[in-house]
């Protein structure tokens, strides 16, 4: 039974990274799923997918909204900052930039996982008061993953409407495919821009 549910999850999760482009880059899809390549944005991935999963098991249940409530904060916050802690573990550890199969690899864990948080959160008792706050926590995610601008490149997840991110998705797309060039003679890492900020030595 967990199994059909975390499957829908893993599979609108991965398609998801691909709504905006594929709507042409409509701003509303752009709030609600990842529209470029920085980390923050790919904790998004398996915001809805956990919220919806949850919310139909715990009709299935018959689950009060207090349960569901604390179910889905918990999964969720437990996959966005998993996606966005195990990426900054392992880039830190191996001096490296990103590597695709661990990307996928701590996306499937962490919405796993969180998943099944919520899921044994669902037979438990949950007061109103516990409903209330995790109501208010589940809000707070949505506001930072899809309203609340940055100015960190990594989070600027508003890059698309907020007039102070220069460039936009594109810019923000370009920026991080940078990082993946091997750095040339006149760049200052093994990475162009792997420090979020290009340090160039002057040429000969």
């Amino acid at each position: 039974m967990f199994w059909a549910y975390l499957a829908p999850v893993w599979i609108f999760g991965a398609a998801s990274h691909f709504f905006y482009q594929w709507s042409g880059g409509a701003r509303l899809l752009g709030l609600l799923f990842p529209h470029n390549e920085s980390v923050w944005e790919h904790g998004k991935l398996g915001f809805w997918p956990l919220c919806l999963a949850l919310l139909l098991r715990g009709a299935v249940l018959e689950a009060g909204w207090p349960a569901v409530c604390r179910a889905m904060a918990a999964a969720v916050l437990f996959c966005l900052f998993h996606v966005i802690g195990l990426f900054y573990t392992y880039t830190g550890a191996f001096g490296t930039w990103s590597v695709l199969p661990a990307d996928i690899g701590i996306f499937l864990w962490s919405s796993a996982h969180g998943l099944g948080l919520g899921w044994r959160l669902l037979g438990e008792q949950t007061s109103q008061a516990q409903g209330a706050l995790s109501a208010a926590a589940l809000a707070l995610a949505t506001f930072f993953c899809c309203i609340f601008p940055s100015d960190r490149p990594d989070f600027r997840f508003l890059s698309i409407i907020v007039p102070k991110s220069p460039g936009g998705a594109a810019a923000v797309n370009a920026r991080y495919a940078d990082r993946r060039r091997p750095a040339g003679p006149n760049t200052g890492g093994r990475f162009a821009d792997s420090a979020h900020i290009a340090v160039r030595k002057p040429g000969p």
